[in-house]
């Protein structure tokens, strides 16, 4: 792909091209609309759903942040893949005394929720079900391989 291509999900156009954004979104348009449809579908608590479009950057970079070093971390024999899995998500853990605490922080703060950040993205690479094959259709973290993400 080619790096010059802006995330923007309302642009998404090359910077070097010469277009209205509206007549040539690019194809960074439908990759970040899935996503941000995807995200808009998570559930937050009793029928709260996750607002996609305002979370998307972040966990973008997410996505794109865990494929890189799991990427650098398939280069390493016999690398630790539980240990990574389970320390990333002892950093992304924030745990909160109650139910407007938590609604509090989501409102204030452009990253997914903790849970969302561990579950959702831990969930979209194979390495994850590889070291944890518990995990399976019919549990709350599987996803169909045909519906994970794959930004690049």
């Amino acid at each position: 792909m080619n790096l010059s291509w802006s995330c923007n999900i309302r642009k998404g156009v090359p910077y070097e091209k010469k277009t209205d954004p509206a007549d040539d979104p690019g194809p960074a348009y439908d990759l970040f609309k899935r996503l941000t449809e995807n995200l808009s579908r998570i559930e937050l608590a009793d029928g709260i759903l996750m607002d996609g479009a305002r979370k998307l950057s972040e966990e973008a970079a997410d996505l794109l942040g865990l494929r890189l070093v799991l990427n650098m971390a398939s280069q390493t024999e016999g690398y630790d893949y539980d240990l990574f899995f389970r320390t990333l998500a002892r950093c992304f853990y924030r745990g909160f005394k109650t139910r407007e605490a938590a609604m509090d922080n989501y409102a204030s703060d452009y990253h997914p929720a903790y849970y969302i950040r561990v579950n959702y993205t831990f969930s979209q690479f194979e390495d994850f079900y590889r070291t944890y094959p518990a995990v399976q259709e019919g549990t709350g973290m599987y996803y169909l391989p045909e519906s994970r993400e794959s930004l690049w």
